[in-house]
């Protein structure tokens, strides 16, 4: 994928797309749902990696920009609140690396940067304007014994003030 972009972005981005529609458009089985990703992120970031750095075509950009919109306007997809687990490229390249997973090894150091630029472009910046929900920003560059403190004293807040 991070090898030959342009040939898997639209294809992959549509299925992206299709999965978190999917996902998102469920009713919660539980009291709490913690999603990775949205199509918020998909749109105002990964879309926009892809144009920005020539992976895609303008056309098939703006065709995405389409199903965007229209998604958007017509489905219902609540969100009570974005945490954005905010770290450096370098933090998190590290991370990649100490955890190994498959598919994750040749994803370069630049691509890293160019989504960090977007994420800070669309959630600290508000590049497009208003978020779709209150914004909870972690500072992840810390150490795990930190994050879990952090994460600890703002727990109600990441679960919407429910008790589990």
């Amino acid at each position: 994928m991070y090898q030959d972009a342009s040939r898997w972005c639209v294809p992959f981005q549509a299925q992206v797309l299709v999965t978190l529609l999917d996902r998102q458009s469920k009713p919660p089985t539980k009291p709490v749902r913690l999603l990775e990703r949205s199509i918020y992120s998909s749109r105002y970031c990964f879309t926009e990696n892809m144009h920005n750095n020539g992976s895609i075509s303008d056309a098939d950009y703006e065709e995405l920009l389409r199903i965007f919109q229209w998604v958007f306007k017509n489905k219902s997809i609540p969100i009570d609140l974005i945490v954005y687990l905010r770290a450096s490229p370098t933090v998190c390249m590290e991370r990649i690396r100490a955890r190994k997973r498959s598919g994750e090894g040749d994803i370069p150091l630049e691509y890293l940067e160019e989504l960090h630029k977007l994420h800070e472009s669309w959630l600290i910046e508000r590049r497009f304007g208003p978020l779709p929900a209150p914004l909870l920003v972690f500072d992840c560059n810390a150490a795990l014994p930190e994050l879990l403190s952090e994460y600890r004293s703002h727990k109600e807040e990441v679960m919407c003030g429910i008790q589990l």
